[in-house]
């Protein structure tokens, strides 16, 4: 989605999906400068 230029205000993810885990998100998430990230548990 923030490839294709959607900015979601939130993301909710579980640590443990099928094909990424939350970090790998996190991870790709932090190569686009306009998205933040926070965590919180």
């Amino acid at each position: 989605a923030v490839e294709g230029g959607f900015l979601p205000d939130i993301v909710l993810t579980d640590m443990q999906m099928p094909k990424m885990d939350g970090l790998g998100l996190c991870k790709r998430l932090k190569q686009h400068p306009p998205t933040q990230l926070s965590r919180s548990s």
